[in-house]
């Protein structure tokens, strides 16, 4: 009996630091997860380090952005222009606001 309790807590033991949470035997071993910790076999393996397609998608987010948010600056600031001088309504500027913000 004693030995069926001392095998059942040694799995269990090596399952809560193998196979679960962060599995860092795993990794210290080689075992790539995404998780892995810099310095371990398993992040070494290259599963922790960003891949090129990552990279040019995360960059192309980070342009992306800037370049929207100053397009709809120089339109509402074109729109504004226009109302000012009076060759647009002051429901036409309204309106025009509304899709541009909308499409954004």
């Amino acid at each position: 009996m004693k030995k069926i309790i001392f095998t059942f807590f040694a799995l269990v033991g090596i399952f809560a630091l193998g196979g679960c949470a962060h599995h860092p035997v795993d990794c210290a071993v080689g075992f790539a997860w995404a998780d892995c910790l810099p310095g371990t076999a398993g992040y070494n393996n290259g599963v922790g380090q960003p891949t090129k397609e990552n990279e040019t998608r995360q960059s192309n987010v980070n342009i992306a952005q800037p370049e929207k948010a100053k397009d709809v600056y120089t339109e509402l600031t074109k729109l504004d222009e226009l109302r000012k001088k009076g060759i647009i309504s002051e429901a036409e500027f309204d309106a025009q606001k509304k899709k541009i913000l909308n499409e954004k």
